[in-house]
């Protein structure tokens, strides 16, 4: 199965945070002719590596986040992150986007490796199924880490996690780019982590804190996006589910944007144009993602919103 191989050939397995773009990849068709996925040296989906210090004139701008970020669908250069530098050319983009991550991973990927480089501002994007990530300590059956709050804390629990064996991986690894990935949708058994929306808000209120926090320390601005999906071009049933936790962001102090509420000022007709219609071939459901013109969408939102 091409999804197999392909997806194995830039992701492996970690042992705190379950699964992490390989090193120093090179997929130059991975999601067709010419639409190729680079991984650098620090595990960052890009041609070369960067430099630890900013450089001279450039604000460097930190993307974290899940699939949506990771740019599932198009090329390198298509990502809505590195389409932020299209809008404001002093911008450095890094994508430190992930498949199949959930609020929680994405926030460990930053927490263990952002501070290798320095950046002026962390965009931390997300969608809804993010949360639902969160509740759960496997993903597709596979062990992940899960974020609990002990004695007024946040502590990671599950891990080290066990590694896979060579089945099960190609199993996993074939569906993280393949799928929108949301259990929901796939309606497969995942062992429960949180038990409820009081306690998922209140772990995600504490990495909202941490998020603040860490930014601070690293001297860099933060701003949470959250990202609209083809379900959320029109009212929908988790609009009050955003809503919340959007409030949550802002009641920590956080800088927030949301897309949704953007998306939502064109015509659904046109804002459908925006996602990848059809599955890619041998990509199962990556429907849904970005394609071209919705990333592009995206980062102006995003760049208007940094006001750098």
């Amino acid at each position: 199965n091409r999804a197999n191989v392909s997806e194995k050939l830039h992701t492996e397995f970690d042992p705190i945070l379950g699964w992490v773009n390989r090193p120093n990849m090179s997929v130059p068709d991975l999601y067709g002719p010419g639409i190729a996925l680079h991984t650098n040296s620090q595990r960052l989906r890009a041609t070369a590596d960067y430099a630890v210090e900013v450089p001279p004139g450039k604000i460097r701008v930190l993307c974290v986040g899940d699939s949506f970020t990771l740019g599932v669908g198009v090329d390198d250069s298509q990502t809505w992150c590195a389409q932020l530098a299209r809008f404001d050319p002093r911008i450095e983009p890094v994508n430190m986007g992930q498949g199949g991550y959930g609020l929680d991973q994405a926030f460990l990927w930053w927490e263990r490796d952002g501070g290798r480089l320095k950046y002026d501002v962390v965009v931390f994007a997300y969608i809804n199924d993010d949360f639902q990530r969160m509740t759960l300590n496997r993903f597709l059956g596979y062990p992940k880490p899960v974020l609990r709050l002990r004695g007024g804390k946040l502590v990671v629990e599950n891990v080290p996690l066990p590694k896979p064996g060579e089945e099960g991986a190609y199993r996993f690894l074939g569906a993280l780019a393949t799928v929108r990935l949301a259990q929901i949708d796939l309606k497969l058994p995942e062992a429960q982590a949180l038990g409820d929306l009081s306690e998922l808000s209140e772990v995600s209120r504490a990495v909202f804190s941490r998020i603040k926090t860490l930014a601070q320390e690293r001297g860099a601005r933060v701003l949470m996006v959250h990202l609209p999906g083809p379900n959320n071009v029109e009212p929908s049933m988790t609009d009050t589910f955003r809503l919340h936790m959007l409030d949550i962001a802002g009641q920590v102090g956080l800088n927030r944007l949301d897309l949704v509420e953007a998306i939502r000022t064109i015509p659904p007709v046109q804002a459908h144009t925006f996602f990848i219609e059809k599955d890619i071939k041998d990509f199962v459901r990556s429907a849904g993602h970005y394609n071209p013109a919705g990333n592009a969408f995206a980062a102006e939102q995003i760049v208007r919103a940094l006001k750098l």
